[in-house]
């Protein structure tokens, strides 16, 4: 399905829901206008006319604003069940090798910060949408950790999640320290902007300054807001920051970008193999 057709196909989604909303929002419109009229008439003790103009006007106000909220607020719902399903199709196609697609999987990846050690572990993990492509996934996300009355957003964006494996427990990050369970790090000389916090020195630097290197890249992005990363003896744990933007009406051209940010994303999963195999074959010579 081509981005002009799906463009199309949310605009159908988005009036099929704005006329669900207009359901939910305009018939309780009309009971704080009877309660005003109420109040005019019995509790002022106004006259009949005088309380017809009052409620006309508060009824216009009422529905000015509920107009507004239906005309400007644009939910993501018709985005994650239309659009987002024929790009993941399309990504398959493309790469010719099954990527599964889940949306909002509740409680299944709450323990994300937990195994990465890249966040406090009393933050609690939302999952809006995953990409799963081999052993390789990706996570739209957001740790969040509440303190009494308030709450701290620890990170929101993309959590990457791929199979590759290390000699050491490893983290590069910008700020911060590392918060694995279980783990002993000592934090050594930085490379560039990142603090590296390493449990030995099992491993190659070199494989470090590569993975830094990258995080550049990923950093030079102007939707990116933070980066790190998490060395795992099984994995490796990716940070990508990102910021929040409005979703709104989405047209061929903006279809295209979200797939090729897509693209990119899965793409980092060749990117960071290709740097440990390449760090690998140097250390063999």
């Amino acid at each position: 399905m081509d981005n002009w057709t799906l463009a199309k196909k949310h605009e159908e989604a988005l009036a099929d829901a704005r006329k669900r909303r207009r359901i939910r929002l305009y018939p309780p419109g009309i009971l704080p206008v009877a309660a005003i009229a109420v109040v005019f008439h019995v509790v002022f003790g106004l006259e009949a006319e005088t309380t017809v103009i009052l409620t006309l006007a508060a009824a216009f106000l009422i529905f000015s604003v509920l107009y507004l909220v239906d005309r400007l607020y644009v939910g993501r719902k018709p985005f994650e069940e239309v659009v987002l399903p024929a790009l993941v199709e399309r990504l398959a196609k493309e790469k010719r090798t099954p990527v599964e697609h889940e949306h909002r999987p509740k409680k299944k990846y709450r323990g994300l910060n937990k195994t990465g050690g890249l966040f406090p572990r009393a933050a609690s993990v939302s999952v809006k949408n995953a990409l799963h492509t081999g052993n390789d996934s990706f996570f739209a996300t957001t740790f969040v950790q509440s303190t009494g009355n308030a709450s701290i957003t620890h990170f929101k964006g993309v959590y990457v999640v791929l199979s590759i494996a290390h000699e050491e427990r490893f983290q590069l990050r910008e700020k911060g320290r590392p918060h694995l369970k279980g783990a002993s790090y000592e934090r050594k000389a930085d490379i560039g902007d990142y603090r590296v916090y390493r449990e030995s020195s099992r491993e190659d630097s070199r494989i470090m300054e590569a993975y830094a290197q990258l995080l550049d890249e990923l950093r030079a992005d102007d939707s990116t807001t933070r980066v790190a990363l998490s060395a795992l003896p099984d994995a490796l744990h990716i940070a990508i920051g990102k910021k929040s933007y409005r979703l709104g009406r989405l047209v061929a051209e903006r279809i295209g970008e979200i797939y090729a940010a897509m693209q990119g994303i899965l793409a980092l999963a060749e990117d960071f193999r290709r740097a440990r195999k390449k760090t690998q074959n140097d250390t063999d010579m």
